[in-house]
């Protein structure tokens, strides 16, 4: 027996065939709109064609996105801080400088007395962010500010 390669024509046109006729489609079109109990049975149960969730008591919900309700305003700011801040990391600007002591205020008007070596070149009003550690027992704050001791600093700019 002789074979016949198969072209592509062949495989285009066979498959062109049946998308035309509808090989899976052995029903005819409707010709009327269903009912909405039809609509239901044939999207499953819990549902209907126009994009609703019925209910166990029969009511539905619309499954559109704008049409979900909204979280209601907050009555006051939360009571416990949102922001996790490190409790040994102070960031702020330079405002003042003193040999070993570095003194830095924050945004919340609070002053940080930095004992211990920068280890880079600062200015007044530089900003700045620093890992600090607490004072050893009985050692007093270098400056106004209360007292901790420099791990690391960096400009922040």
């Amino acid at each position: 027996m002789r074979r016949r390669p198969v072209t592509f024509g062949a495989v285009a046109s066979a498959l062109a065939l049946a998308a035309i006729t509808g090989c899976a489609d052995t029903g005819t079109a409707p010709t009327s709109v269903p009912t909405e109990e039809e609509s239901m049975t044939a999207h499953g149960p819990g549902t209907t064609g126009s994009g609703l969730v019925v209910a166990p008591d029969g009511s539905t919900t619309p499954l559109s996105p704008r049409d979900l309700q909204t979280l209601a305003r907050p009555t006051a700011p939360p009571t416990v801080p949102t922001d996790v801040v490190p409790s040994d990391v102070v960031a702020g600007r330079v405002s003042a400088i003193a040999q070993g002591c570095t003194d830095v205020t924050t945004d919340d008007d609070e002053v940080w007395s930095l004992a211990g070596d920068p280890g880079i070149v600062l200015m007044v009003g530089d900003t700045i962010r620093a890992k600090v550690e607490p004072l050893d027992e009985g050692e007093t704050a270098c400056g106004a500010g209360a007292g901790r001791r420099l791990v690391w600093l960096a400009r922040v700019e």
